[in-house]
């Protein structure tokens, strides 16, 4: 939904402003997030902003394959291929957490502390990730 008017300014007033305010707004939105803790509805704000503000970053720089006239095509589909593979990294993070036995925090924020649950590995285990736990 948000690409339409990122390609409308981007036609009209350039990669660079466009590429400007999609980083401004991306950080307005990181910032809500940031305060998810204390107001739920900052977290919903901060999504909502990300989201409509995320696509436009990576808008711009599609621009990058002027300087290459003879192969625009190749450089924007592995630029655009590489934005869309970057969620891989953290794919591979979970694997190699998973495999080395890491286990990963609770989602729910009322269970933030470490708890018996946390860890399966027992006391040392749970002590090494979380020193002070109850």
């Amino acid at each position: 939904m948000s690409n339409l008017p990122w390609g409308v300014m981007l036609d009209r007033l350039g990669p660079k402003f466009t590429g400007c305010a999609a980083s401004a707004g991306f950080a307005v939105g990181l910032f809500c997030c940031s305060f998810a803790k204390q107001n739920g509805d900052a977290l919903s704000v901060g999504f909502f902003l990300v989201g409509f503000f995320g696509p436009a970053i990576q808008l711009p720089t599609l621009h990058l394959s002027c300087l290459f006239p003879d192969g625009g095509a190749i450089v924007m589909s592995l630029q655009a291929a590489c934005f869309d593979g970057g969620c891989a990294v953290f794919y591979s993070a979970k694997v190699v957490a998973s495999f080395c036995g890491v286990a990963s925090p609770s989602r729910s924020p009322s269970r933030a502390r470490c708890t018996r649950s946390f860890s399966p590995s027992g006391p040392a285990r749970r002590a090494s990730i979380c020193p002070t736990s109850n």
